[in-house]
């Protein structure tokens, strides 16, 4: 069974349009916790030292502190504002999964693994959680795309994007607590 291009690419917008509702749907519904409270504490920081976080065994996810920041800024700190980047986040993984299969296995396989991600309860939990859990998983998904391309075409820019955004994803603070 094949789908025009056209079609295909209808069914993808519905999927992504699919885990966007399922992302934001009640994003503000329950007060924030205690770990999203912690978040905002961090993301608040003067910025040399949220920059600081970066070197210190312990922390989690300083990157998605620092993006943050800027956002919480234009946004104001309502529950809504500070979930609303993992909610993105979550999204934008459907998104690059959907790349990722197909560029490996085809665009049905690939329609497939996108609603499965669209809809997956942990993926859809985790986007409505102001922490960095999302974004981990959107670059990780994003650098597993990265590599395949890298690896069958090549090129300097390609291999220091795959550079840069592997070591963004695994803070040194990551890679300390793995290391000892």
């Amino acid at each position: 069974m094949t789908t025009s291009p056209g079609r295909h690419r209808l069914l993808l917008c519905v999927i992504v349009w699919l885990a966007f509702c399922l992302r934001v749907y009640h994003l503000d519904f329950q007060s924030l916790w205690r770990d999203e409270v912690d978040v905002l504490r961090f993301a608040l920081r003067p910025a040399h030292e949220a920059v600081a976080l970066l070197r210190q065994p312990g922390e989690n996810g300083p990157l998605f502190y620092l993006l943050l920041r800027p956002w919480l800024d234009a946004a104001g700190q309502t529950e809504f504002a500070l979930r609303f980047p993992s909610a993105w986040a979550g999204v934008v993984t459907v998104a690059l999964l959907y790349a990722l299969v197909r560029r490996m296995v085809g665009p049905l396989p690939a329609l497939l693994a996108a609603l499965f991600a669209a809809t997956a309860p942990f993926l859809t939990w985790y986007s409505q959680d102001a922490k960095m859990y999302a974004l981990i998983t959107a670059l990780i998904v994003l650098i597993l795309w990265l590599t395949t391309k890298t690896m069958s075409r090549g090129g300097f820019i390609r291999w220091a994007a795959l550079y840069v955004l592997t070591s963004a994803s695994l803070s040194r603070s990551q890679f300390c607590s793995v290391t000892g």
